[in-house]
């Protein structure tokens, strides 16, 4: 029975894309099937198209959805477990405290979005998918997501100049991010990017602690 595979393959209220849903004795119509099937009986909860979750066993009152941002990151960011993208942006410069504005688009870059952009929705959310320039993965994920950030600075921010190059620094300081992780990505991004690196003093001889970016 295809639940039976479901419960022994993911957890109560994990994300569930219906590409992972393989049993060796289904077709992918019979999936889909299935899965509807599932979902009428209250087993299975629909999230989205294609997006599935496991609720509680024994909930008695109304299903409580798992956050958007969990289903949001298995859909766009992760790739059979492992990192292939992050938020950038507007939404990213947000969670570094740059801008307090409402998000009506929260800007993703991943390696799953092969045209240069392209806007799609998840849960009522509206996402911004970018293609990356270089593969994005474990090792490299937050350094791009502060270059991104660092290239953008001018144009996600609602802090004066000085404020925002401050917040920047302190984020780089958390990540304890260091110039040789940056390097050899510098050169898919504007020229721009040494002038704002300059500006928030993440160069070495512009006030910024050698070996930072």
């Amino acid at each position: 029975m295809l639940y039976d595979w479901l419960k022994e393959h993911f957890r109560e209220n994990e994300p569930i894309l219906i590409e992972e849903i393989a049993p060796e004795d289904l077709s992918e119509v019979e999936v889909r099937q299935e899965m509807k099937r599932l979902c009428s009986m209250g087993l299975v909860c629909r999230y989205d198209a294609g997006l599935f979750f496991l609720p509680p066993e024994g909930l008695t009152r109304q299903v409580v959805r798992p956050p958007r941002s969990l289903f949001a990151e298995k859909k766009f960011m992760l790739d059979a477990g492992q990192p292939c993208g992050y938020i950038s942006g507007k939404a990213f410069a947000a969670e570094a405290g740059l801008m307090k504005r409402p998000l009506t688009v929260i800007e993703i870059v991943t390696n799953k979005e092969h045209r240069p952009h392209r806007e799609t929705s998840l849960g009522g959310q509206i996402y911004l998918l970018r293609r990356p320039a270089v593969l994005v993965n474990a090792e490299n994920r937050d350094v791009l997501q502060l270059l991104d950030l660092i290239r953008d600075m001018d144009d996600v921010t609602d802090l004066g100049p000085e404020e925002t190059a401050e917040r920047i620094r302190a984020l780089v300081r958390r990540r304890n991010a260091a110039f040789a992780d940056a390097e050899p990505y510098l050169e898919y991004y504007p020229d721009r990017i040494w002038k704002n690196l300059y500006r928030c003093g993440l160069l070495i001889g512009a006030g910024g602690p050698a070996g930072r970016i």
